[in-house]
């Protein structure tokens, strides 16, 4: 095994994410892996792509750094301006061109709206575009807010995928996740 080698307590999922990779790249030259920092990426193409593509397929992959804008404590749960937007306002005023980088455009991309919703910022979205080109890509991240994932974390003895899934998920959303008051 390749990266981080040892048990796979995703196996389930990444064997469903590898028949969408297989259906996707039927005789393509180049496949991209795009998705959110340390999201399982490399794993993945090191443990479950390669040898499976076919001979001269080159899979890249690209890390998409989102930050979420969710409103979670003090003022800006009330509704508030947030430390954040009351600094990025301030550096807008200072540096205009700065509000460039926060003008939402819509994602047309199906796999690219799966990270990033209808609207991400415009660089983003270029910038994503720029990096998988022509080639057939797949978005590889936790789908936290599906059923499955969420019945997942509140019943890891339920979970489709196994308790020690369940289990997994609700550490990794602990200490990853948007904290919710």
């Amino acid at each position: 095994m390749g990266s981080g080698s040892g048990v796979d307590l995703f196996s389930g999922f990444n064997e469903g994410e590898v028949d969408e990779v297989l259906r996707r790249c039927v005789g393509c030259g180049r496949f991209v892996l795009i998705g959110p920092p340390r999201s399982g990426k490399t794993f993945f193409r090191e443990n479950y792509l390669e040898g499976r593509l076919g001979a001269g397929v080159t899979v890249d992959e690209h890390t998409l750094g989102i930050t979420t804008t969710t409103k979670t404590e003090g003022g800006e749960a009330k509704g508030e301006l947030g430390i954040r937007e009351k600094v990025m306002r301030y550096l807008e005023g200072v540096m205009p061109w700065i509000r460039r980088l926060r003008e939402k455009v819509r994602v047309e991309d199906e796999e690219l709206r799966r990270i990033l919703g209808d609207r991400a910022p415009k660089p983003i979205v270029e910038g994503a575009r720029g990096m998988i080109g022509d080639s057939p890509h797949r978005a590889y991240y936790i789908p936290w807010d599906s059923d499955e994932v969420r019945r997942c974390m509140e019943e890891p003895g339920a979970c489709a995928f196994g308790a020690d899934v369940g289990e997994a998920l609700k550490l990794i959303k602990e200490a990853f996740g948007d904290k919710e008051d």
